[in-house]
């Protein structure tokens, strides 16, 4: 989606995202739902090709049993919220843009939208911050 697609979409807030890749993670409050993009090591079809190469090779392959992986059998994407933050804090890291997340989450939450102190702490987790984990945001 391009931002001027999301700024017309009623609900869609992009909540990162820059002129050079254009929306990168967006929220749909109304779905309860994070909508990540332009994830940056892989196109949309990269772990199948990979797959689908492998197996042509016949190098073993153990696909794990979780619904995330559920595309290597011809099943959709879907993961659970933990799992979808973390590899959105991982591209987003790589893409330099980890403090802009922190201060972007930080700053809703501090507007009142709660929910998200959820994630804050997952990402705190995940830069190994156990400690703020734990904290609420700054009120």
């Amino acid at each position: 989606m391009k931002q001027p697609e999301i700024d017309a979409a009623p609900g869609l807030v992009t909540l990162l995202g820059s002129n050079e890749v254009g929306a990168c993670l967006v929220e749909d409050a109304a779905h309860r739902a994070l909508y990540l993009f332009n994830h940056f090591e892989y196109d949309s079809d990269t772990l199948k090709q990979e797959y689908d190469r492998d197996i042509a090779n016949g190098t073993p392959i153990n696909v794990p049993e979780r619904p995330a992986h559920d595309s290597l059998r011809g099943g959709g994407v879907s993961l659970p919220r933990s799992e979808f933050i973390r590899l959105a804090f991982g591209a987003l890291k790589t893409a330099g843009q980890e403090e802009r997340l922190v201060n972007t989450l930080t700053t809703r939450i501090e507007s009142g939208e709660n929910r998200l102190r959820r994630v804050l702490a997952q990402v705190r987790l995940l830069q190994g911050q156990p400690d703020a984990a734990r904290r609420p945001a700054a009120d």
